[in-house]
Formats: C-alpha cells, structure tokens, sequence
C-alpha cells in the first residue's frame, strides 16, 4: 500500500489544490518536501480553526511518519486481503472495559 501511495504523488497524482490557502510545506533542494516547525505550527491553528491540510500534505506527514516507525522493531506488519479491515487501537492506558468495548463493538 505505501509503495503504491509513493507512485501516485511522484507520479503527480495528489498535487496540493490551488485554492489552498492554509500553511505551506516548503521544499528542500532535492525537491522533496520540508516540514519546519513553523509549519506544524500553522498547521495546528488551520486544524484550530476548524480547517484540513491537503491530502498530498497528509500523505507527506504520514509517509515521513512511516518511514521513521519502520525502523522500529516494534512495527508490526499485517496482510489484508482486498476489503478486509483492521481497527488500529492505541495505548488505552489501563482502561481494559475501553479495550473490550472496541473489540466487541
């Protein structure tokens, strides 16, 4: 799934719309993006707001957020044949009801 979402943005399928207003990723000299702690503060008042990035700026932070996770031996990873799902819990904490209720429900 990654793999394939990489093609799509280098291959231009997820541009950022031109009516975007919002924050700016800036690019380095290799022509990938930049993300600067001036950004990720934009980005928190635009989501304050009541506002979204562009997908292609999602991605951006997803991609960059993965390729850092993967490095880590606790990355799991799991097969899905076409249409099937898979709910992503995180640290509930101690709140095993919590834990129970999402896997039930």
């Amino acid at each position: 799934m990654i793999v394939k979402n990489v093609l799509i943005l280098f291959l231009g399928g997820c541009e950022v719309e031109k009516t975007y207003s919002g924050p700016q990723l800036s690019t380095g000299d290799d022509g990938k993006y930049v993300m600067t702690e001036d950004f990720i503060k934009g980005m928190i008042d635009w989501f304050k707001s009541g506002k979204n990035l562009p997908r292609r700026y999602a991605w951006e932070i997803i991609l960059r957020a993965y390729s850092h996770f993967v490095k880590e031996e606790s990355l799991v990873n799991l097969d899905l044949e076409e249409g099937m799902t898979c709910d992503v819990i995180g640290d509930v904490h101690g709140w095993s009801e919590l834990c129970i209720t999402l896997y039930w429900n």
